[in-house]
Order: C-alpha cells, then sequence, then structure tokens
C-alpha cells in the first residue's frame, strides 16, 4: 500500500475525526467550525488520511492518530495562510488555529513523548515553513524554475512531518523514508 494514491475512502478517518473534536472542552461554535464538512470536502481527500499512504497498514491506532493529528494540523496550517494573507479576520481564526495546532500537538505528544527525535524534525519543518513565508512574502515571483521548486517543496513541508512520523515509528525502512521525502 505505501505510495497508493488511491486512498479514497476517508470515511472511517472522517468519523474518527468528528469524534475526538466532538470530545474536545471547547464551545460548540469551535467544534462546529472545526468540524465543518465544508473544509474537508473542499481540500484534497489524501490530507485526511496521508499517513496512510506512506505505511503498509490499513487500520493501526497510532497512524488514526497521526491522520487526526495531521488533519488538525493543516486545518490549522490554511486558516494560518488566511490570516497571514489577511483573507479573514484574525480575531476569527485566532482560536481556531489555537486549538486545532494545540490539539495536534498533544496527539503528536501522546505518541512520540517528549524527548522522540521527532520533535527535532518538527522543528526542523516549522523553520522551513517559515521560510517559504518569508520568501513569499519579500520575493511575490519566482526568477527561476528552482527558485520555484525551493519555494514549493518549503510550502510543502508539513507533509513531511507524517513521513518523519512513520520512519520514527519505524514503519519505513531508511531507503522508503528518503525515497518518499523526494517524492
Amino acid at each position: 500500500r505505501a505510495f497508493d494514491t488511491d486512498v479514497t475512502d476517508n470515511s472511517r478517518i472522517l468519523s474518527k475525526i468528528s469524534d475526538y473534536i466532538n470530545q474536545l472542552p471547547v464551545t460548540s461554535q469551535f467544534k462546529h467550525i472545526i468540524s465543518d464538512a465544508k473544509f474537508s470536502q473542499s481540500n484534497p481527500g489524501y490530507y485526511v488520511n496521508y499517513p496512510y499512504l506512506f505505511s503498509n497498514r490499513q487500520e493501526d491506532e497510532r497512524i488514526d492518530f497521526l491522520c487526526i493529528a495531521g488533519y488538525l494540523y493543516y486545518q490549522s496550517i490554511i486558516y494560518l495562510d488566511q490570516a497571514l494573507d489577511k483573507k479573514g479576520p484574525i480575531s476569527q481564526l485566532f482560536p481556531i488555529i489555537n486549538i486545532c495546532e494545540e490539539e495536534s500537538v498533544r496527539l503528536l505528544s501522546s505518541i512520540f513523548g517528549l524527548n522522540s527525535p521527532f520533535w527535532t524534525l518538527w522543528q526542523q519543518r516549522k523553520v522551513e515553513y517559515f521560510t517559504a513565508y518569508q520568501i513569499d512574502m519579500t520575493t511575490h515571483s519566482v526568477a527561476s524554475f528552482e527558485d520555484f521548486e525551493n519555494l514549493a517543496d518549503k510550502k510543502s513541508t508539513f507533509g513531511k512531518l507524517a513521513i518523519d512520523a512513520l520512519y520514527i515509528l519505524s514503519e519505513l525502512s531508511e531507503e522508503t523514508y528518503r525515497k518518499c521525502l523526494l517524492l
């Protein structure tokens, strides 16, 4: 199943995401915004179960939690991009960004603990993302194809976290890990 891009049945993971969101100690208004089906329907479906695209397993609780964490973090990044691009009021977006990011980190901490090498990779990916944002905000144009590739690679860096996570969990060999990062 590794590299399987035909993972189209997201209903099991969407149900788990919904269950997770519904148990959060936040207002029903925030739960409604975070679990709004329009968000998942307006974004590529593979973001729901992205870690499974690189795993040979069909069901695994740790990977399910990675899917939930990844989905919530993806949502926080989309809303952060909207706020940074001034496409939405920060006063409305900030609580959603905060809740999604906090819950994602909480789930990841439950999987990896505090001293895992995963967190070194997490910090590396954050630096890459913010570098992409700085490049995007200062240049507004790309001078060469190489510049475009660099910017695109850095903007998609959080997608690498699922691959990093699977590698740390020993779900991927070193060779497969390197290949996945180059895709």
